[in-house]
């Protein structure tokens, strides 16, 4: 509140100076209160909930991609470290470390082998949860053309702000499946997500 009054004194003096007056600072003021206004507006309306969807034509066989979504973690650069968790009603379960401030668990809830892998995430203290399909389809070519839907809920206002602001579930989506893409075309070796 200190801050704000020196401001608005250090804005009378300036305004004061170039001639401009109280009647300025006044408009200048409006202004300014307009301005937050439809900032805290705008920032309201973000969803909670999202959806995001996209596909990637991965040059390698359909059971290949399938092991690799299934079973690998070495191919998620948008990721600092994963690490298994113990089993849950009979899915494996890891963690996955995005940021030191963004850490997710990660449940594998359904898999039909070799066409489809669903895995369920959930954001630290329950900030956040997703369910990611990935739907696989060979193609002619002896490619494969993997389908991702991605639908989920922010239950924190700061995680929405950050998410609409910074990093949008779709751009998150297109990484990951630009990171598979760039996977089969240089090959890491594997890094199993199954317990020890």
């Amino acid at each position: 509140m200190v801050y704000a009054g020196l401001m608005l004194l250090s804005a009378l003096i300036i305004l004061t100076a170039l001639g401009l007056g109280i009647e300025a600072l006044r408009w200048a003021l409006a202004l300014a209160a307009l301005c937050l206004v439809a900032l805290i507006a705008g920032i309201l309306t973000v969803p909670r909930a999202y959806s995001a969807a996209g596909s990637a034509r991965i040059r390698a066989g359909i059971h290949q991609v399938f092991d690799t979504l299934e079973n690998s973690t070495e191919w998620r650069t948008d990721v600092q470290r994963i690490e298994p968790l113990e089993s849950q009603n009979g899915n494996v379960r890891w963690r996955e470390t995005w940021t030191p401030y963004r850490v997710v668990d990660m449940e594998r809830t359904e898999s039909e082998s070799p066409s489809r892998v669903v895995v369920q995430a959930t954001g630290t203290n329950d900030t956040y949860r997703a369910v990611r399909a990935c739907n696989l389809a060979s193609l002619a070519e002896g490619d494969t053309l993997v389908n991702v839907t991605e639908n989920g809920e922010f239950h924190q206002f700061s995680d929405r702000i950050y998410q609409h602001i910074f990093a949008s579930p779709q751009s998150n989506l297109d990484r990951y499946l630009a990171a598979l893409s760039e996977h089969f075309a240089h090959p890491n070796p594997a890094t199993s997500i199954h317990e020890s």
